[in-house]
């Protein structure tokens, strides 16, 4: 006896494949719900109660939420968290967390400055948290809630003097100066009469927080005025950094800067800096800018206020920038080094260069 084969769904309809699932799964204008009668319209979905709807959360409390934990972040190390509360660069501080530390006496410091700032002290708390707020840092068992350093923006440096260093910020579209007192404006060796003017730091293309924090440090120890960090290409200012300065991160005066070609321009322009950029040996040079010789750089203090600009230890300083530089200069090696060590961390490097300035 013959099988009866079963009829498609688009054969029961009486209506064609394509039609049928166009009919079905396609969205469907008014005019066509009201050719069909209405009954291609989806069904309604079962009201609930005000109570049983699910809350959808306001964007602006999602926002503030977020922007509250993007504000903080967990400074570590004995040194750097001593040196966050003598300076006094932080707006805020949160909570001051401590696990078994072994300096004692900078511990009682860091106690005693707590209590002066009315911070909540938690003792009790396990290696493992202070772990995972530290992202595994070496801490010493004593973490700072606070919120980040943010360099204010420059636009370039203005005219210096012995005694204090002006620059020039952006108030709003306009310019605006403001000036400093230095430290370097101290009576020349050996009871000489002439004074030096400051120095100061340009940083460029510096990605890796612990060679930033290594720089300021030495900046700092040496006696560096200032720190510029060019915006774009520049490690931020973390609690890396600041555990790598080993603090002197929360003493020195660090400034941003969005546009390097215009601060540059306007910098060798409108004031009385001398900028000089850091290069290797083999890097040629366009527009016959002069090279310093070492002997050179420990009277430019005498003469001017110094901009030194430094770069990675890979690609260095960007051209456009060399080229806007007053002088260039290189540390030379003693020459018949292998070529796998053709060059200083830049570091290393950028202390050399600071000493010899500042000798």
């Amino acid at each position: 006896m013959p099988q009866s084969i079963p009829k498609k769904a688009w054969e029961l309809a009486n209506m064609d494949k394509e039609q049928f699932f166009k009919t079905k799964h396609a969205h469907h204008h008014a005019a066509q719900l009201k050719r069909h009668g209405g009954s291609l319209r989806k069904r309604k979905p079962v009201s609930l109660d005000q109570d049983e709807k699910p809350q959808r959360r306001d964007l602006k409390s999602v926002f503030k939420e977020f922007k509250q934990v993007s504000m903080i972040e967990y400074l570590h190390g004995t040194n750097s968290v001593l040196a966050a509360l003598k300076s006094g660069k932080r707006d805020e501080f949160g909570r001051l967390f401590i696990h078994n530390p072994k300096d004692t006496l900078k511990l009682n410091q860091i106690m005693s400055l707590a209590k002066k700032k009315n911070l909540e002290i938690i003792e009790r708390v396990s290696k493992q948290d202070l772990n995972l707020m530290t992202k595994n840092g070496v801490h010493n068992g004593i973490v700072l809630e606070t919120k980040p350093l943010v360099p204010n923006e420059l636009k370039c440096l203005s005219t210096t003097t012995h005694d204090k260093y002006t620059i020039i910020k952006d108030d709003f579209g306009a310019d605006s100066l403001e000036s400093f007192p230095t430290i370097n404006g101290q009576e020349g060796q050996q009871g000489q009469t002439k004074r030096k003017y400051p120095l100061a730091l340009y940083i460029d293309s510096i990605t890796d927080p612990y060679n930033l924090g290594a720089i300021i440090r030495s900046s700092y120890f040496l006696g560096v005025e200032f720190l510029i960090l060019s915006a774009k290409n520049s490690a931020p200012l973390s609690p890396i950094v600041s555990k790598s300065s080993s603090g002197a991160l929360e003493f020195m005066d660090v400034w941003n800067c969005s546009r390097p070609l215009q601060f540059f321009e306007r910098t060798q322009s409108e004031s009385n800096w001398t900028i000089i950029s850091s290069i290797s040996p083999t890097t040629t040079v366009k527009n016959n800018i002069e090279m310093l010789d070492e002997s050179e750089l420990s009277e430019l203090l005498y003469k001017s206020p110094v901009l030194l600009v430094i770069g990675s230890e890979g690609e260095g300083i960007r051209t456009n920038l060399i080229q806007r530089s007053d002088y260039t200069v290189a540390l030379k090696n003693r020459g018949d080094i292998d070529e796998c060590v053709d060059s200083l961390n830049a570091s290393v490097a950028t202390s050399l260069l600071i000493s010899k300035i500042v000798e």
